[in-house]
């Protein structure tokens, strides 16, 4: 019967459509350390489940096809990535992954190194233009010339 079928295509459709406005309205650029969810892969899942389940083909769908496509990107700069990045470099990175905002643990990974990074540079300033101690200056330059960034 047409009308089971159609039924059946509508709820299958709605129940992925709940599964994308979860996802999409997750707020991942202040997602906890130990909340390492990969974005990138659920949309991948969610994607695939589309095409197999049924001929899904929602403005939703579109939209996280380009999505993914432009986080899969991101995902292969960020792999030939290597060391001697530039602090500006790395910020074009973070804005660019928090406007997709599909990240992967990658991405949420730079996103850390960026905050940490932040507050080194801040720090660096601060002792620049105030007077802190020899071993707080020493810890400075110690983990700045751990950090993978030309600074």
């Amino acid at each position: 019967d047409d009308e089971v079928v159609l039924r059946k295509q509508i709820k299958i459709s709605s129940e992925w459509q709940e599964k994308l406005d979860t996802l999409m309205s997750t707020n991942t650029n202040h997602t906890k350390d130990d909340d390492m969810l990969d974005h990138m892969e659920i949309a991948v899942d969610l994607v695939n489940q589309a095409h197999s389940q049924s001929n899904i083909r929602t403005s939703g769908l579109v939209i996280l096809g380009k999505k993914l496509e432009k986080a899969q990107h991101l995902e292969e700069r960020l792999t030939k990535m290597g060391n001697g990045m530039t602090v500006k470099f790395i910020a074009a990175l973070v804005r660019e992954a928090n406007r997709i905002n599909i990240p992967s643990r990658r991405v949420q990974e730079l996103r850390k190194f960026y905050k940490e990074l932040e507050c080194w540079v801040d720090r660096a300033n601060i002792a620049i233009r105030s007077r802190i101690s020899l071993s707080e200056i020493e810890s400075l330059i110690l983990r700045g010339e751990t950090m993978p960034v030309n600074l």
